[in-house]
């Protein structure tokens, strides 16, 4: 998958009661550097969401704790907080993946900037194929 740059967040996300929730927590602060490097990580894996080194790898608690440069502990109580919260899962295949991924990402706009790069792109082979054709007569 293309990393993407990018992914969307609302002006208004600290008033939903989830990240309320979090604020109030003792390591809140922390858990929601977390939430924001696991959407950050989420858009550079670029799958629905899901975390992983690989599509045979995934992060597991040690890794993303390496990955993220923080202490593997905090790290684990984030990810239990999150999980509680419904804001990832962790499926059962072991793959963390970020839930409602598609709120965060713009899928359609990223499926018409797709298309568009593939018509793009047939319409100048089918320009240079005729230059081609042009060139042998």
């Amino acid at each position: 998958m293309v990393e993407e740059r990018w992914f969307k967040l609302r002006t208004n996300m600290f008033n939903d009661p989830k990240m309320k929730i979090i604020a109030d927590h003792d390591e809140g602060d922390f858990i929601e550097g977390i939430w924001f490097r696991t959407l950050c990580l989420a858009g550079i894996v670029n799958d629905g969401g899901y975390l992983y080194i690989n599509e045979d790898i995934p992060y597991t608690l040690k890794t993303l704790a390496i990955e993220f440069n923080k202490p593997y502990e905090k790290v684990k109580l984030s990810m239990k907080v999150l999980i509680k919260l419904q804001m990832i899962e962790l499926t059962e295949d072991k793959f963390y993946v970020v839930k409602n991924w598609t709120k965060y990402q713009n899928v359609d706009a990223l499926e018409k900037r797709r298309i568009e790069t593939n018509k793009r792109v047939a319409k100048h082979r089918a320009k240079k194929k005729f230059e081609e054709e042009k060139r042998k007569i």
